[in-house]
């Protein structure tokens, strides 16, 4: 019961100690009465006022225990009850004046002010000589002969200063006793709360610290978002809540859901509503408890209506925004500024985890892209070595023998095939000087891009159906970055190999120019061109697996290739390198003029 006592139930509880003061006075005074008027102790009048007196007092001391707030007025209430009982139950006594009344008109004074004081201890005069004119018979205010006190009187007399005394005293060391509840209060109220944020802190600690053990764990972001609400529940009132991610349309889906209906679990937003994009756009987190906003909340998720506090937070890593988490409560003020900051640390390990697995499906997108491009160069090496070198090895050899036997019978014949044999290996030797030149192209690395290109053009035609190929240098000197050269040459040469194979071209023409910040290849041919609709509508066609290649490779270096061409006109395909200090290693001129 103790612990229920409060600041304002005291001063109940000290008057109610005053009222037991009285009683037991009021009692002493009762029996001496009856034993000096030699009468039998029994239930009389006044036996039945104090016993109700008694039952009043430890009523009144029940309540100012288990009232808190409001307590002052009902005690202050109880005085004029107190007031009415002792005047009562001295009407039953054998004394002349009311002395027990007087002591409440005085603590009235004391605790409620002056004049109501006055004012009953003015009641109290009236019905005192009211009793007296029923009680003593021939009673006169004149005459003193049958109203002088009694030494019962005067014992009630010393009884009620004694308890006005103490009860003074009570009452005015009850800012003492206040002050000293009100510190021992208060440093309960302080070690109780020190214990639940500790023990609050505890909790979220652990929910980190589980969401970070889950992350170490796996690669695998869906299970690290699997935890993520199980864990903010654990440490949130969360009735309903959802975790949405981009996907690849940039439409926001329900990746794991909390109570959440059927339709909202596979849920998918294509128009994002207006609390949505502005948290995303500002990438901080929002507690929302606008009623207008929420409805804008409950327009997506229905099971979320009747919840007026929610939290919307975006999963942001860098400049990329993932997605986001939504956790809404069916409580007032459910949330505040600290259990953002919580949120925030929470959600870091999910972004942390998305960011993981992109850069993991980057890594091994680049790794099988590799893995494609080392493939593809094998089987263009075989293919070109069969189509070419295999071949005429083949050949030397059947032309060999051939020769072998002509020099028995035409010795003049043989001389005439030993000719266009050496013709032939010649022929052989520039082609696989070629496919050497392509597959390492060591003037690239010595003399730079501009050489190596003139170089690469040079050596054609190879063969009797290769266009005639001219290279020019605009504008150009320097060395740009090694990848940037490599990606240059390598769009270039893939460029020539298309027009060998497909455009059945006479001449091919290769340009290099730096103009306005961009370093720019180009490759055109007059050969027969291609519908490009067409070529777009079917990637699958090989030309077209040539173009995504070489748009694949520029992309590398933040590069853009741009294809041109129309049946019967040619085609010409024009690479475009942004410089900056990373595509750049010894300074290129780059021209002045737009």
């Amino acid at each position: 019961m103790q612990s229920r006592i409060t600041l304002e139930t005291m001063r109940g509880v000290r008057l109610s100690y005053i009222r037991w003061l009285v009683i037991a006075g009021i009692l002493i005074i009762h029996i001496l009465s009856l034993v000096s008027a030699q009468k039998p102790i029994g239930l009389d009048p006044a036996l039945i006022l104090i016993a109700g007196y008694l039952l009043f007092n430890l009523v009144m001391w029940l309540l100012s225990v288990t009232r808190g707030k409001n307590n002052n007025k009902f005690v202050n209430a109880s005085l004029v009850i107190d007031l009415v009982f002792t005047t009562a139950i001295s009407s039953q006594l054998n004394s002349y004046v009311f002395f027990f009344p007087y002591l409440f008109s005085l603590l009235m004074i004391l605790l409620l002010g002056v004049w109501e004081g006055v004012i009953a201890s003015l009641l109290v005069v009236g019905v005192n000589f009211v009793t007296l004119f029923f009680k003593v018979p021939g009673y006169n205010l004149l005459t003193t002969k049958t109203t002088l006190p009694t030494s019962l009187d005067l014992l009630e007399l010393i009884l009620t200063l004694l308890i006005f005394g103490v009860g003074v005293f009570i009452l005015t060391n009850s800012a003492t006793a206040l002050t000293r509840l009100q510190d021992e209060l208060l440093e309960e109220a302080v070690a109780r709360a020190n214990t639940s944020n500790l023990t609050e802190l505890q909790n979220r600690v652990k929910a980190v610290y589980r969401v970070a053990r889950t992350l170490s764990r796996t690669l695998d972001y869906r299970k690290v978002i699997e935890d993520i609400l199980v864990e903010l529940e654990s440490i949130f009132d969360i009735s309903s809540g959802a975790v949405l991610l981009f996907d690849e349309r940039s439409n926001l889906r329900v990746e794991d859901g909390l109570r959440l209906s059927p339709t909202e679990q596979t849920l998918t937003i294509d128009v994002l509503p207006k609390i949505i994009r502005e948290v995303i756009m500002k990438g901080e987190p929002n507690l929302v408890i606008d009623p207008e906003t929420l409805e804008e909340i409950y327009g997506l998720f229905p099971s979320l209506r009747g919840c007026p506090s929610a939290v919307l937070m975006p999963m942001r890593g860098g400049y990329e925004v993932f997605g986001l988490v939504l956790i809404a409560s069916r409580l007032e003020n459910a949330y505040n500024s600290q259990d953002l900051e919580w949120i925030v640390a929470l959600t870091s390990h999910p972004i942390i985890a998305l960011q993981n697995a992109k850069l993991y499906q980057s890594i091994m997108a680049d790794r099988n892209k590799m893995i494609r491009d080392v493939e593809e160069v094998r089987h263009t090496l075989a293919r070109n070595l069969h189509d070419g070198p295999a071949q005429a090895v083949a050949a030397f050899s059947m032309q060999a023998e051939f020769i072998r036997r002509l020099i028995k019978n035409d010795p003049d014949k043989a001389v005439e095939e030993l000719s266009s044999l050496g013709k032939q290996a010649i022929q052989t030797s520039k082609e696989i000087r070629t496919l050497l030149f392509e597959l390492r192209p060591l003037a690239l690395e010595s003399q730079g891009l501009d050489a190596a290109l003139e170089q690469y053009a040079s050596r054609f035609p190879t063969h009797p159906d290769d266009p005639r190929v001219h290279f020019s240098a605009n504008n150009f000197s320097g060395r740009l970055a090694p990848n940037v050269e490599t990606t240059i040459f390598t769009v270039i040469q893939e460029s020539v190999n298309n027009a060998r194979k497909h455009a059945k071209a006479q001449n091919m023409w290769l340009s290099l120019e730096i103009k306005g910040g961009y370093v720019t290849a180009s490759a055109q041919d007059d050969g027969k061109g291609f519908d490009m609709k067409l070529a777009e509508a079917n990637p699958e066609r090989r030309h077209s697996l040539g173009m995504t290649n070489m748009r694949e490779r520029a992309a590398l270096v933040n590069g853009t290739v741009r294809v041109e061409s129309m049946p019967g006109r040619g085609t010409i395909i024009i690479l475009s390198i942004p410089l900056n200090e990373a595509n750049t290693t010894i300074t290129a001129q780059q021209s002045k003029n737009p």
